[in-house]
């Protein structure tokens, strides 16, 4: 464990670091750009030329185009291709998934640069993410327990580094979260955290994610929880989903689902489907719980 998150960490400072001294070289040609002009058309392809004027690029179906800059609304340098997690209609409306997380659920992929959003589950989960790199994103939330007669109310940070292995196909990610519960009189043991890794198979639109986690809380390590994901996109705007979570010891054969869908409207997605929880001999019966939760984006 303990070199899992020296590994982390280092992961950190090199996808920092790069972006602290490449970023600020001047753009070079050859670099994949997406330029969006003032009437709402999109150009994507390899930097040729830029001046104070204009700009220049090669495109794989129209060839070399020429740009005046007073034409010009935005120029996306961090332009990843087969990106797809915004949707444009034809009158210009955005409609914007995001690839980095399901239900509650991780995946290999990440936010992009200057890409965040705020999310509400169930109305009482809060919680900000924000991409500070195309591979390195940031986030913290609560659980306002406070607002009901002073309860103890958790609160936590997380950290979240991905890198692909091959493009849009195969991505892995690491993270951390660390958490504490304000209000508490009795000392907390150590600070609660939560370590995963995962490997999501396929592109953005449609995967399937698996993933491995340990808690740390009352001075132990749980045993592994696992989690299999996965999301297929069924209409320009709406996805099927799914997250089962796993694990074994004194929870041997037990796991929880939840199952529903996500759409995808202007500024906002939102998710919903039942939490299903299953033990070993199904005794108890089969209940399903509602699930809703919102995310409202910010940022590019």
């Amino acid at each position: 464990m303990r070199n899992f998150i020296i590994a982390l960490f280092s992961l950190l400072l090199i996808f920092q670091f790069n972006n602290t001294v490449f970023g600020q070289e001047k753009r070079h040609a050859k670099k994949t750009i997406a330029v969006t002009t003032v009437d709402g058309n999109v150009y994507i392809g390899k930097l040729l030329k830029e001046t104070d004027k204009i700009i220049r690029i090669r495109t794989e179906s129209a060839g070399n185009i020429t740009i005046k800059k007073k034409k010009i609304k935005t120029i996306d340098f961090d332009y990843i291709p087969g990106f797809k997690s915004e949707v444009k209609t034809k009158n210009g409306k955005a409609y914007k998934d995001y690839p980095s997380r399901y239900f509650m659920g991780t995946s290999g992929y990440n936010l992009k640069k200057g890409e965040g959003y705020y999310a509400n589950t169930m109305l009482f989960y809060n919680e900000f993410n924000y991409g500070l790199s195309n591979y390195f994103s940031m986030g913290a939330g609560t659980i306002p327990l406070f607002l009901f007669n002073g309860a103890p109310t958790p609160v936590w940070i997380k950290t979240k580094v991905s890198a692909p292995v091959v493009k849009n196909k195969f991505n892995i990610s690491g993270g951390a979260m660390f958490g504490t519960v304000i209000g508490v009189d009795a000392d907390i043991e150590g600070v609660p955290t939560w370590l995963y890794a995962a490997g999501t198979i396929g592109s953005r639109d449609n995967n399937i994610t698996l993933s491995v986690n340990y808690i740390h809380g009352g001075g132990e390590w749980s045993p592994a929880l696992f989690s299999l994901s996965g999301k297929y996109k069924i209409t320009s705007r709406t996805f099927l989903m799914a997250d089962s979570y796993f694990s074994y010891g004194d929870f041997e054969g037990g796991f929880i689902t939840l199952i529903g869908g996500r759409t995808m409207f202007r500024g906002i997605t939102l998710d919903y489907g039942g939490i299903i929880p299953l033990a070993g001999d199904f005794d108890f019966g089969l209940y399903v719980f509602p699930y809703l939760g919102i995310k409202i984006g910010f940022g590019r």
